[in-house]
């Protein structure tokens, strides 16, 4: 491999950080960042890497704070291997590892098909082998769940590896859909869609006074109906938080299960509700808190050119079954009135149904009687230090407040640097499939290559 390795202080090098997504992945200073166009490439890195002692981590989308670390080996897969196929003869999607959500739904819907994915569109790879949640999950599952085929490159012997439900290859089809960050280097994962399907969205703003009721209501729900929240400050900084309530119907059923619920509690609604059809997922409003005025979302401000610069962020996530969170919103009520700044937010989003379909064992993933998906997001300046602490103290007390609940936790965010919260973290995410998942990874990654550890 000649070509596509590039080194600190480069033009190049500097180019590629400054495309990641993740502020914190963005302003980190790897030691190499290679760029392969196939597997072979992949092993020649894998080479180099032992030879040098350098860690390796993987770079799809670019959206997770673990694709770049200081001193590791950053595999920057969306340069080169980052292609989306349309199998018609199988009906499949492939996607290359390098590829991101919105070029896997755009590529489907020339097929009038879709997959049960996140809510945005630009992460990568890395969100579907660990989960993927988002507004169809209630009626079609996880978006790992539609995997039916991953090829991977094994750390230990930069073997070639390709699993399925009909060749297993031992644990390794269940455990790389949930944990592949932690086993290998994924280059080429199978979906299986479904088809395409209209979806009427209805956006309200509500008190916070209301997030047990709409939590409690949102549980009733018919399983092609989804009802999450958002909770924080509006955009224009001039309102006391507030919930945002986002429901998605795929059929006319579920749409009159929305309706009943906007009906219900019309009373209580303080701006809104704004309706809106989308042909398909790529099409929904963003889920994010509007301006109270006409419920749009304001454009978010092009990223600084200093890379550095780009907002820092501390998420933690957490998974919690029906009849939990509607009687604790005291404790919802409290974090989200002493959010450090407006950027700050909680997200609930709704889960439940199909979820629970797959048994626990069946994938890495273990949390299967999730019906909330809660993520905790600080943002804050990189430059105000002050504000750093204070934006990360308040995410932490969150997560710790509300840990004792939890029946789960979406993997995709965790805290190594944190060894006393990060190994409740993985006892949550994988429950009893930890120690399958850890005797993998001494088959696969013994030295501990890859910078995902258990």
């Amino acid at each position: 491999m000649k070509e596509g390795i590039f080194l600190p202080h480069s033009e190049e090098y500097e180019e590629i950080l400054s495309k990641i997504f993740h502020g914190g992945a963005a302003g980190s200073e790897p030691g190499a960042i290679v760029q392969p166009r196939t597997e072979d490439d992949i092993r020649h890195a894998l080479k180099m890497a032992s030879s040098t002692g350098m860690k390796i981590c993987v770079r799809g989308g670019g959206h997770s704070g673990h694709c770049s670390a200081p001193g590791a080996m950053m595999l920057d897969l969306s340069r080169y291997m980052n292609a989306v196929t349309w199998n018609g003869k199988d009906r499949v999607v492939v996607a290359q590892g390098g590829a991101i959500v919105g070029d896997v739904l755009r590529c489907l819907a020339q097929h009038d098909s879709t997959i049960s994915v996140g809510v945005y569109g630009t992460p990568g790879m890395g969100l579907v082998l660990q989960g993927g949640i988002g507004y169809l999950t209630r009626s079609c599952g996880l978006t790992l769940d539609a995997i039916e085929e991953i090829r991977a490159v094994r750390v230990s012997d930069g073997a070639s590896i390709v699993c399925s439900a009909d060749q297993p290859k031992g644990d390794a089809f269940a455990l790389l859909r949930g944990a592949a960050p932690f086993l290998a280097i994924v280059t080429e994962i199978t979906l299986r869609p479904i088809p395409q399907q209209s979806l009427h969205v209805m956006r309200a703003i509500y008190s916070l006074e209301s997030i047990g009721l709409l939590i409690a209501e949102s549980e009733t729900l018919p399983h092609a109906c989804s009802c999450s929240l958002v909770l924080g400050v509006p955009p224009s900084g001039t309102s006391a938080p507030v919930a945002m309530m986002y429901a998605v119907g795929a059929t006319e059923d579920a749409e009159s299960s929305l309706e009943h619920i906007e009906a219900t509690h019309a009373s209580k609604i303080m701006a809104g509700p704004w309706h809106s059809r989308a042909p398909g997922l790529s099409q929904c409003p963003l889920f994010e808190l509007p301006c109270l005025s006409d419920g749009q979302v304001p454009s978010a401000p092009a990223a600084p050119k200093d890379r550095h610069s780009r907002p820092s962020t501390c998420v933690y996530s957490l998974l919690f079954p029906s009849d939990t969170l509607a009687v604790s919103t005291e404790l919802l009520d409290r974090a989200v009135k002493h959010v450090p700044n407006e950027s700050c937010t909680i997200a609930l989003q709704h889960c439940g149904g199909a979820v629970a379909n797959v048994t626990p064992s069946a994938t890495a993933f273990a949390g299967r009687q999730v019906e909330w998906s809660m993520v905790i997001t600080a943002i804050w300046d990189p430059s105000d230090t002050c504000a750093g602490e204070f934006a990360q103290q308040w995410a932490k007390d969150c997560f710790m407040s509300m840990e004792h609940l939890a029946c789960g936790l979406y993997i995709v965010e965790r805290h190594p640097k944190q060894p006393d919260i990060y190994q409740r973290e993985l006892k949550l995410a994988f429950g009893e499939n930890l120690p399958r998942i850890k005797r993998l990874q001494e088959a696969w990654d013994p030295h501990h290559v890859l910078l995902s550890s258990l």
